[in-house]
């Protein structure tokens, strides 16, 4: 009779271990899923934040007081949500700009400047750096 008990007992237990690591890969895949998804939309706020900046040069003749323009803070703060960690840099003459942030899916940052590149960091876009991405 306990034998019995024990073999049914032993079944669930084995059930209920397939069942919990069925349910892990999921979460697990759905997990890497979000990082990258969240990556591209950094990339894409990256870019946003981009075209707007390269708007408010042609409307102030530089890239003068950028890190305080409405636009530009909100998609900060959209990135940062997201789990990126946006830096904006203009250069000491005010004629240019880059902004860095990490990626969630990767060990990399992702850079946008006022040249029109996005990509890759190449580690210029840094304070006293030349505030643009390469």
């Amino acid at each position: 009779m306990h034998q019995a008990r024990l073999t049914v007992l032993l079944k669930c237990l084995a059930m209920v271990f397939v069942f919990s690591i069925s349910m892990a890969i999921p979460l697990l895949i759905y997990g890497q899923l979000k990082k990258s998804a969240d990556s591209l939309l950094i990339q894409k706020d990256l870019e946003q934040i981009q075209e707007w900046a390269i708007v408010y040069k042609l409307k102030n003749g530089s890239y003068d007081g950028l890190e305080k323009n409405v636009e530009i803070i909100k998609k900060k703060i959209d990135i940062t949500v997201l789990g990126g960690k946006p830096r904006i840099f203009v250069s000491s003459d005010k004629d240019a700009f880059c902004v860095a942030s990490p990626l969630l899916d990767a060990k990399t940052k992702w850079c946008v400047d006022g040249e029109g590149y996005s990509g890759k960091e190449a580690d210029n876009c840094r304070g006293g750096g030349l505030s643009r991405c390469q």
